[in-house]
């Protein structure tokens, strides 16, 4: 058995100071003066609000397991955690495998007696809320120096940091390195002169040997960093994500240019940040397990068949399907789910909800509105009594003042009275601008909901689709096959993804799928509509699915099945 002395300080600029170093020379001399020969000293250079990063934290409560050391020395007990719960966790780890405890300068812990657990509880709790304080001052100077511009990076391509500081200020100097400016000055042209992809301008910088500042090579993700970072032009972006002017890095080119590259490729940097199935696959992370409420995500396999009788030959077959993201044990059936069925049951969905001539959806909404406006204009009919029961005890005021009586007194209960009609006016100014407000997004809603958006949606790409649908939903769960997707105003649609699987081919869902609810849909937008161009583009789709339809039904009546053959007789 041995003596574990643990000493922690947060940063590597504190492990540079006195603290750590006194920390280990006083666990030494407490050793030698106690007779302690066999011990070992654990290090951690790391925040006591986390035992997960922790390594020799880790080793030391391991070494406790397995019976190494029976005491434990310790400076002050926020060095041991931060948080209440690891700090608990740490005692009872302790009591279960009989380790004492110890504090330089004390002594012996009796942390088993209920009143000292207590105590150390306590002592815990506020070494918590010392450390959340803590984050919570410096997260306020954080943000006061973004939104300054005074943000610095640990690295940024194109600067090197010095050791020197400016006198004035006492920032640290960053100096440009030439070579990375002039390859920050090359992705830029390949942007706006070449109009070039992300991974061609890897490939050239590759070719044209520009190093990046972590790797051996070129990376798309490098790229479209430096495309998105405003420090290049003079800028930075504040704690609300607005740019504002930035005075650590030396600009190597102009905002104008900057904000045309951004325009070029917007699109690029945006679709880079989706999920790249995402924009093909509509359903991607809609669905969830009911159970443990884990995404249903796209996985794509090609898998290879050799022919017995073509030894040669290889057959590629690409199947596409969304799994069960789960991290945690799920007995979820099933693990799989086919990526058309599931695209045909959401766009099902989403036809259903905009299609019905009750749209209980945007009633559920204008009902809302319309009782919010209500309370508004109750507020704003109490408010104006209030403000002439104040102009009826003004003009008393005023009569009592021209009797003479109390005259101090009435002149100052005057001017709060005054001030109070501002102050109420204003409120019923705010209410109105509301009101207003609240008619202009129930507008908003009527088009967003509208029956026109169907042909948006089947003209729409996978993200587009994925996004109108999200708008829709209020969740979407799977349970035993049995998939519910539940609208925003509480109505309920249900599918039994089972007898879906089993119908495949009937249906013809991999084909794309005829569904009659996007003809009834069509053709009661056809009747409603009042734009002409939406009217043309219906009458198109519905000429689409109607071919679709009879060549899917001759080619099912034109498939010849084999007659059943005779049993013979036994004689």
């Amino acid at each position: 058995m041995a003596l574990a002395i643990y000493c922690r300080v947060s940063t590597p600029a504190q492990a540079k100071n006195t603290s750590f170093e006194s920390q280990q020379s006083q666990g030494e001399e407490y050793a030698k003066l106690n007779g302690e020969r066999d011990y070992k000293i654990f290090k951690d250079v790391y925040t006591g609000t986390k035992s997960a990063g922790r390594e020799d934290w880790l080793k030391l409560i391991e070494g406790i397991k397995t019976k190494k050391y029976d005491k434990v020395l310790y400076f002050f007990l926020d060095r041991l955690a931060r948080d209440t719960i690891d700090g608990l966790q740490f005692l009872q780890t302790l009591e279960t495998y009989n380790v004492a405890l110890y504090k330089y300068g004390v002594g012996k812990i009796e942390y088993t007696d209920p009143d000292v657990r207590m105590l150390l509880t306590i002592e815990f709790c506020f070494a918590e809320r010392e450390a959340k304080k803590i984050k919570e001052r410096t997260g306020r100077g954080k943000a006061r120096s973004i939104d300054g511009g005074h943000h610095r990076y640990n690295k940024l391509y194109g600067y090197e940091a010095t050791d020197s500081f400016d006198q004035k200020s006492g920032k640290r100097i960053w100096k440009l390195i030439q070579s990375e400016q002039d390859c920050v000055l090359e992705i830029y042209r390949c942007v706006i002169d070449k109009k070039m992809t992300l991974r061609s301008i890897c490939k050239r910088l590759n070719e044209l040997g520009f190093k990046p500042k972590h790797t051996a090579h070129w990376s798309v993700s490098s790229v479209s960093h430096i495309l998105k970072q405003p420090a290049y032009c003079g800028k930075m972006y504040d704690t609300k994500k607005n740019l504002v002017d930035g005075d650590v890095y030396e600009k190597i080119m102009e905002y104008e240019y900057w904000k045309q590259a951004q325009v070029e490729y917007v699109s690029c940097i945006t679709a880079k940040q989706n999920n790249g199935y995402s924009v093909k696959y509509p359903a991607v992370n809609i669905i969830k397990c009911k159970r443990c409420s884990a995404a249903y995500m796209i996985n794509e396999s090609v898998s290879k068949y050799h022919y017995k009788t073509r030894p040669n030959e290889v057959k590629l077959t690409r199947r596409i399907h969304y799994y069960h993201d789960s991290k945690v044990k799920c007995e979820q059936m099933p693990k799989y789910l086919q990526f058309h069925i599931i695209n045909w049951i959401a766009e099902d969905v989403f036809i259903k909800a905009l299609s019905e001539r009750d749209n209980s959806l945007i009633k559920e909404m204008l009902h809302q509105i319309d009782d919010t406006a209500n309370a508004q204009k109750a507020d704003i009919e109490r408010i104006e009594n209030h403000i002439k029961e104040l102009e009826k005890e003004i003009a008393n005021y005023s009569i009592a003042i021209s009797k003479g009586l109390d005259i101090d007194f009435a002149v100052i209960e005057i001017q709060k009275r005054k001030n109070e009609i501002v102050d109420q006016n204003k409120k019923v100014e705010s209410i109105k601008r509301s009101i207003a407000l609240e008619s202009e997004n129930y507008e908003k809603i009527c088009a967003e909901f509208s029956l026109d958006k169907i042909v948006d949606y089947l003209n729409g790409s996978g993200k587009k689709k994925r996004d109108m649908l999200k708008r829709l939903l209020k969740k979407a769960t799977i349970e035993d096959d049995t998939i519910e997707f539940i609208l925003l105003d509480g109505r309920t649609y249900t599918y039994n993804y089972e007898v879906f699987r089993q119908n495949e081919y009937k249906m013809n869902l991999r084909q794309g799928g005829y569904n009659p609810d996007i003809n009834v849909a069509l053709i009661h937008l056809i009747e409603s509509a009042k734009d002409e161009n939406i009217i043309e583009e219906a009458k198109k789709w519905m000429s689409k699915f109607q071919a679709f339809d009879s060549e899917y039904t001759c080619n099912v009546k034109r498939r010849k099945v084999p007659p059943k053959k005779k049993r013979k007789e036994v004689k």
